[in-house]
């Protein structure tokens, strides 16, 4: 996902080589499900003492 040229070097050369051929930009953005609903509120609840619930 962040790293398409590693993940996929065949097709993001494509998709770059088509961009620079029509002078446009591809942009890909987006949320990491895992990050923000996993790791974020362990992070943000790190300085907790106690923590009954998170909505």
């Amino acid at each position: 996902m962040f790293f398409p040229y590693i993940r996929n070097p065949r097709l993001s050369q494509q998709l770059d080589n088509l961009a620079k051929e029509h002078s446009v930009t591809v942009l890909a953005t987006g949320v990491n499900p895992g990050f923000a609903m996993d790791t974020l509120p362990l992070f943000l609840t790190g300085v907790c003492q106690k923590v009954k619930s998170i909505h």
